[in-house]
């Protein structure tokens, strides 16, 4: 064959022998120990994610792309191995607690990456429950400022799940409604809140007005 060519997919000290035919005549070479096949160098990905009160939190699920995932350990820090040239996205998660940023993405690392931190905020719950005519009211768009909505179950039941501090108003909406209160506006909400509760009563349009 000529030119051969032999690709190493395992680094290691390899020996290396060539046999070289010319008609009758054959020369052997052979070389110990003479190729020696290098790992690429791995990284090293580290962060610490802290709760509200700037303490370290311990226990939180720290994921990475196609790696696998690690916990950060009592002061909040985390360590993880990754491939050379890694590619993917570093994502938190802990029961109970919305993370910023929720994720961090890194591209073609080649390089140790620190400070990779996270911040960790308690979620609240605020519920409560809406009525017409003494009776749960379902089907109820409840909207929170600037965290979407959620409907209220057949009893008139509703629950959002927002950040330790949050502020903002409850709106509820179903047409051919109106509600007492309108809305309802809450500051710096801090632990879970109950007994939200709006009142319906249909909205009645007199003939000939528009």
């Amino acid at each position: 064959e000529p030119n051969p060519r032999h690709i190493y997919n395992t680094p290691g000290l390899y020996s290396v022998s060539l046999l070289v035919s010319a008609g009758d005549s054959n020369t052997y070479l052979f070389r110990n120990d003479y190729i020696q096949v290098l790992d690429f160098p791995k990284q090293w990905i580290s962060g610490r994610i802290l709760d509200e009160n700037m303490v370290g939190m311990g226990g939180v699920v720290v994921e990475l792309t196609d790696i696998g995932n690690t916990q950060t350990d009592g002061s909040g820090t985390f360590l993880m191995e990754v491939p050379y040239n890694w590619t993917g996205s570093i994502t938190p998660s802990k029961a109970g607690y919305i993370f910023t940023p929720p994720s961090r993405d890194l591209m073609n690392i080649t390089a140790n990456q620190s400070n990779q931190d996270f911040a960790g905020v308690p979620l609240v719950s605020v519920s409560g429950t809406i009525t017409y005519q003494g009776d749960g009211l379902g089907s109820v768009t409840v909207s929170f400022t600037g965290k979407g909505s959620t409907t209220t179950n057949a009893q008139g039941e509703y629950s959002m799940t927002v950040p330790s501090g949050w502020s903002g108003a409850i709106t509820p909406f179903r047409i051919q409604y109106v509600f007492q209160p309108p809305s309802i506006d809450l500051a710096n909400v801090v632990a879970d809140l109950t007994d939200q509760d709006f009142t319906a009563s249909e909205l009645v349009i007199e003939p000939g007005l528009n």
